[in-house]
Parts: C-alpha cells; sequence; structure tokens
C-alpha cells in the first residue's frame, strides 16, 4: 500500500525499515531531513502503517520482512528522481552535504553510477573504512568482483548512487535478490561507474552484527570478454581469411 504523493526530484532516497524501533528510525529520517541536497525525494518503506513521518515523500507499506527483491521492484516502480540511492534505517547519513557532494561529483564525471566511502559505528567509535584507488577511478567489470571480496563499501548497495535508467535496466534483465547482486549487475549494465571521494552511510551494524560478507554467486563472472567472443562468433564471423583475401592482401 502506498501513503502520499510522489513528486518530481533529482535524488530519491529509498529508506528500507525492516522494522526498526522509532528512535533509530527518527534518528535515520534526521539525518536526511538536515541534508544540503535540495528536495530529495524520500521514499519510506516500513511495516509501520499508522505512523506520520513529516518529512517523508511518501510511504509504502510492507511486513518487516519483506524480501530486498520486491524492495527493488517498488522503487523501480515508484522513484521519480534522476538518480536513486537506498539507505537502511538502522543507518543514516554522518555528513550534511554527503548527498550534495556525491551527486555533484557524480554529474561532474558524467557518469551513470558512483560508490561512496564507508564509515561505521560500532560500540561508540567512528571506523572509516579502507577504500579502493586506480589510475582513473572507475568501477569496472573487471575489478568489481576483486573489490567486492575486498571492500566491506561494497558488500551492499547503500553506499552507491545511480541513474534511475540504471535501476530499469537491472530489473528488466537479471534477477535481483541481494545488495550485493544488485550491486553487481548495476556496474555490468552501467556506461560509466565511478569511485565517489566523499563518504556516504554510516553503517550501524544490528546487534554488534559484522558487515556482510561476500558471497559468490553462480552467474558472476571475472569478465565478461567470453560473452563478446560468443557474440562475435554467433555473427558472420570466419575463423579463418579465406584464401583470396590472403592474395588481395598479399598484392
Amino acid at each position: 500500500m502506498r501513503v502520499g504523493n510522489a513528486v518530481a526530484s533529482k535524488l530519491t532516497i529509498v529508506v528500507m525499515d525492516q522494522g526498526v524501533s522509532q528512535a533509530k528510525l527518527t534518528k535515520c529520517l534526521a539525518s536526511l531531513s538536515n541534508q544540503t541536497q535540495p528536495a530529495p525525494e524520500i521514499m519510506l518503506i516500513t511495516p509501520k502503517a499508522t505512523a506520520e513521518f513529516d518529512v517523508v515523500t511518501f510511504k509504502l507499506v510492507q511486513p518487516a520482512t519483506v524480501p530486498f527483491k520486491t524492495v527493488v521492484k517498488l522503487a523501480n516502480q515508484w522513484a521519480t528522481g534522476d538518480y536513486i540511492t537506498f539507505l537502511s534505517a538502522n543507518n543514516f547519513y554522518l555528513k550534511e552535504d554527503a548527498l550534495a557532494t556525491c551527486l555533484t561529483e557524480l554529474t561532474a564525471k558524467q557518469a551513470d553510477m558512483g560508490v561512496a566511502n564507508l564509515v561505521t559505528l560500532v560500540d561508540g567509535p567512528f571506523q572509516f573504512k579502507a577504500a579502493p584507488t586506480n589510475l582513473h577511478g572507475l568501477i569496472t567489470t573487471n575489478n568489481i568482483l576483486p573489490y567486492m571480496r575486498i571492500y566491506e563499501a561494497f558488500r551492499g548497495i547503500e553506499e552507491a548512487l545511480f541513474s534511475r535508467e540504471l535501476l530499469a535496466a537491472v530489473v528488466a534483465e537479471h534477477a535481483v535478490t541481494s545488495e550485493q547482486r544488485l550491486l553487481y549487475f548495476l556496474v555490468h549494465e552501467c556506461q560509466k561507474a565511478v569511485l565517489l571521494t566523499e563518504t556516504l552511510t554510516c553503517f550501524v551494524p544490528p546487534d554488534a552484527d559484522p558487515l556482510p560478507a561476500f558471497q559468490w554467486e553462480a552467474d558472476y563472472e571475472y569478465s565478461n570478454a567470453h560473452r563478446f567472443v560468443q557474440a562475435i562468433q554467433q555473427s558472420d564471423y570466419q575463423p579463418q581469411i579465406d584464401e583470396r583475401i590472403k592474395v588481395t592482401i598479399g598484392l
């Protein structure tokens, strides 16, 4: 069930409430209302059917156990922003200019996807996690799996900003059953993905649980080069050069 009216916005934030306490949800939403990013669209997916939230653009009432694939489909259906990002109601944005800075960098680099740095809050102190670096600052189909294995910011979707069109393309082609799968397929479908220099989400592990571990999936691949080869072979590809062509080249 949807409550409220969506409005056109530069950015849609999908807040995922899986039954967290009212205090945690209030802190999460307060971090959104304090953002300097002008008028983001805030979509709240929550089991709290009767609760009202001034900062929320609209809410979609779902059970606390709603699967992630349903969350993604709802975001694809209802989000109107040019860019989308996800945020668990257990977490929050640490800096007031985090969204504005990340979105400015993303658009300046003419990318349809970016992944920001990660900070966690465990038993009091903030912990800034290591982030990958490379010469061109790009996330590609060749490095996404190593990044997912090594860097915790790539274990979920909350550090990512991506275009609404990119999400639609992924939903149309792939079964997205987890945050890691969504991140993986976003990188494979996008035109350009970049490493953002700003910190976005402050991740608060529930009940001192660790950050999610990397999960290998059967349809993951370290390179899509073999699919390019298959596509060529299925076209008018000739594995050997015709003898007459050889003679012409020789002359």
